[in-house]
């Protein structure tokens, strides 16, 4: 009895420590794949402006209109929108069609409205 007690001992797996970094490696690429995943899902959904959290009101040339977009989008351009989200307030309007109240923006470009819508479905690109 004792020598199968020993047996049963002996024969559990150890696990070396080139396995331990190989087990690790493998937990990396699935979270970097998990993460691309998940880009792709956010940037899907982004794109198709779903659930858009600001209105840009703007003045292009002398006309006016609005779009809605994610803050979050715009806020990834290299200057413009990230210095004027953060000097200009917005104000708070409620929109119906998302049944849900916005951050709106009001601005005006000395370009025209194509120029700037352009460069808006650039930073969803």
């Amino acid at each position: 009895m004792q020598f199968a007690h020993t047996k049963t001992q002996t024969t559990k797996p150890k696990r070396s420590n080139s396995m331990l970094i190989h087990d690790d490696e493998d937990f990396d690429i699935s979270l970097s794949s998990m993460s691309i995943g998940l880009s792709s899902k956010l940037r899907t959904h982004l794109s198709a402006r779903n659930c858009c959290d600001c209105r840009l009101v703007y003045t292009c040339n002398g006309l006016s209109s609005a779009v809605l977009c994610h803050r979050l989008v715009l806020s990834a351009s290299s200057v413009y929108f990230r210095l004027f989200f953060k000097y200009n307030q917005p104000q708070s309007a409620y929109d119906s069609s998302q049944q849900c109240y916005l951050n709106e923006y009001h601005c005006t470009f000395n370009f025209t409205e194509k120029t700037l819508l352009t460069c808006i479905d650039l930073l969803y690109a």
